[in-house]
């Protein structure tokens, strides 16, 4: 079965900025049935704004 989680390498031609975007789908479905974590955790989990939650 493929993984649903993506990687994309990006770089600003003509100056320093480079980095990834990711987007993770499987890994976050996994960890969360690794252990009984609270349901506020699992709500936050790949929110950018997560200390609001």
């Amino acid at each position: 079965m493929a993984s649903r989680d993506q990687f994309q390498r990006f770089i600003f031609e003509d100056s320093q900025v480079r980095g990834a975007w990711v987007k993770l789908n499987d890994s976050y479905s996994e960890i969360g049935n690794q252990a009984p974590y609270p349901r506020p955790c699992g709500a936050c989990w790949g929110n950018p704004w997560w200390p609001a939650c």
